[in-house]
């Protein structure tokens, strides 16, 4: 698997992507937004992140928020299936959602 690098600190899974996001993202409500280095990572590191081999990009569209313009309650990463849906306002898909607190990450199956 790919790995991701941030401040060099070397980010090798979904797990440690997951942890580093629980970990911080509390943490940096009172920080600015506008290129927040955390708000950064979450959004371009997301599909580095969630492994190739169970969702191959030809099939599968990965995409992340914690925000746009301002700082979103709850940080997301979803996996959009092309052939049912690309975006969340329609169709199905998976979305790991976040704990405002930061204690605990859902993987749930939405539909929008």
């Amino acid at each position: 698997m790919e790995a991701i690098y941030i401040k060099g600190e070397k980010m090798a899974n979904l797990h440690s992507y997951l942890k580093k996001v629980l970990k911080e993202y509390g943490s940096q409500r009172n920080e600015p937004f506008e290129d927040n280095k955390l708000a950064k990572f979450i959004r371009e590191n997301a599909e580095v992140a969630i492994p190739k081999n169970l969702f191959p990009r030809e099939e599968y569209k990965i995409h992340s928020s914690c925000g746009q313009g301002k700082r979103a309650e709850i940080p997301w990463i979803a996996v959009f299936y092309k052939d049912l849906s690309e975006s969340a306002q329609k169709g199905y898909y998976i979305v790991y959602l976040f704990r405002a607190n930061g204690t605990g990450v859902y993987l749930s199956l939405n539909q929008g």
